[in-house]
């Protein structure tokens, strides 16, 4: 199901164009989710709850804690948002204003479209991936912030 939705929002992303200013808020964007999940892991590690976590093993693998389950979603969602930055950064660069790359055009059987639209597809697609990662993320502080208050009583 993921792939499905993924490829669809790829090719509907494809066929419009947003304009390089959006991708400057895109990357603001990016930067807020990156600063959301530092904030996060600074709550869990002020939290006595966190030791708590720490003790409990983990269901789906036994090598881990509670604790390094919740870290790991965070560290995928930091790494996600921070190559996201990367790779608008790196477009910004490469495809200026007036540059030989924005004329390049893919062919692929019988579609032809140019290297800078497949390159912004890919940039809306990793963000709206980013955004359903921060949503999942908020959850999981949710929780764990209901789970403390409960625990601290």
């Amino acid at each position: 199901m993921k792939a499905l939705v993924g490829t669809f929002l790829f090719v509907f992303f494809s066929f419009h164009s947003f304009g390089n200013d959006s991708f400057s808020s895109l990357l603001s964007l990016n930067s807020i989710f990156i600063g959301f999940a530092l904030t996060s892991l600074t709550v869990f590690a002020n939290s006595p709850y966190s030791r708590r976590l720490y003790n409990i093993e983990c269901k789906e693998d036994n090598s881990k804690t509670l604790l390094h389950k919740l870290i790991d979603k965070y560290k995928v969602g930091v790494r996600h948002y921070f190559y996201s930055i990367l790779s608008i950064l790196l477009y910004m660069i490469c495809f200026p204003e007036k540059s030989i790359l924005n004329s390049l055009v893919i062919h692929v059987e019988e579609f032809n479209f140019g290297l800078k639209s497949f390159v912004e597809s890919l940039i809306w697609t990793n963000t709206v991936y980013a955004l359903f990662l921060t949503k999942k993320l908020l959850e999981d502080l949710y929780s764990f912030t209901l789970q403390s208050g409960k625990r601290t009583k």
